[in-house]
């Protein structure tokens, strides 16, 4: 067989390992979807999905060698006949080339799962995001390639970088609009404005979501609703936006009460704090929740009452169970309060001096 013959022969058995090994991987660990995610477990996904990479790394050796060992026993023992062998054994140098990479990609996709393992279980968001990873293991893998081709393989260096070179320049003109989205993305995550699993609110676009995904182009946010907006990183670049878990997690909620001038403040205080009292949501320290007056209206008392959390997407659920809960206090203590928000106090006093 010619030596384009042995090429193509070896590129089509590695293919069949790469098919397999893939096939294998949906069966373990399997698939992961965004959509099966639930709040907050973003990080576990991607432990997941570097774990499934992982395996497809090590079926890849797996297979590699086993075909090595079958090829090599059936030579011993003849059973294969002489003008079949060509199509079976692969180049002792394409084949040490070939493991050589794997098992470096396997490295690789070992230390980051270790790595992002250990965020997962102490509950922490990695400080290096998918895609810082992706470049970086790029990176590590083309180099790789490099030392294989030149010291493995013989290969002369300078043409593969000259080839390379040229590549890299017409494919950086051709896409230079999606370059822009790159570069983007990966000033946002060098400064850590956006990683995976942080909840970010853009206020012009009305956008409020946790951060689901990154890519080389775009960021994916899910809202509350379960809706998915994709924000290409250029012009999340250019947006003011808030981001709701950075440094950390922990975030006040502001909940108002009108009450009248004729309960005792100390009673209304204490009923505020009895509604959350044993609440699995609130945080009680490093800050404590706290009673404030914020002002003395025609209409009652204004009142507000400040509690930390540590998920602040979840404000509705936790509002709504400290004013219900809030509401049987103020019964249980007969005292009166005014079904009417500040903003509607504030509105008729506005409307009243005009």
């Amino acid at each position: 067989m010619t030596n384009y013959g042995i090429i193509i022969s070896d590129f089509v058995i590695f293919m069949v390992i790469i098919t397999l090994s893939f096939l294998l991987a949906n069966l373990f660990p399997g698939k992961f979807r965004e959509s099966s995610l639930n709040k907050g477990g973003v990080t576990r996904l991607q432990t997941q999905t570097i774990f499934r990479r992982l395996m497809q790394c090590v079926y890849i050796l797996g297979m590699s060698v086993l075909l090595e060992l079958g090829v090599t026993a059936l030579l011993q023992t003849k059973s294969l006949p002489e003008k079949y062998i060509p199509y079976f054994a692969v180049e002792e140098l394409h084949y040490d080339a070939w493991l050589i990479f794997w098992a470096a990609a396997s490295i690789l996709y070992l230390i980051e799962h270790r790595f992002r393992a250990y965020y997962l279980k102490n509950e922490q968001t990695a400080p290096i995001s998918p895609l810082l990873s992706l470049i970086l293991r790029t990176v590590a893998l083309v180099g790789i390639t490099l030392w294989i081709a030149k010291y493995v393989l013989d290969w002369h260096s300078t043409h593969i970088l000259i080839s390379a070179t040229a590549i890299t320049a017409v494919v950086g003109f051709t896409l230079r609009g999606i370059m822009v989205d790159l570069l983007a993305g990966i000033s946002l995550h060098i400064s850590h404005a956006v990683i995976p699993s942080q909840w970010i609110q853009i206020p012009r676009l009305f956008i409020e979501g946790e951060v689901i995904l990154t890519n080389w182009r775009e960021t994916r946010l899910r809202t509350n609703s379960g809706h998915i907006h994709i924000v290409p990183n250029s012009t999340l670049a250019r947006e003011h936006f808030h981001n709701m878990s950075w440094p950390d997690k922990l975030r006040r909620h502001n909940l108002n009460f009108i009450v009248s001038h004729q309960n005792d403040p100390q009673d209304i205080e204490e009923a505020l704090l009895q509604a959350i009292e044993g609440n699995p949501k609130v945080v009680f320290s490093p800050k404590a929740p706290s009673v404030t007056i914020k002002a003395y209206l025609e209409f009652g008392i204004h009142y507000q009452l400040k509690v930390w959390t540590q998920a602040y997407y979840e404000r509705g659920p936790l509002e709504k169970s400290i004013y219900k809960t809030a509401w049987y206090e103020f019964k249980k203590r007969q005292i009166k309060f005014l079904s009417i928000s500040p903003n509607m106090v504030l509105k008729r006093k506005a409307e009243e001096n005009r």
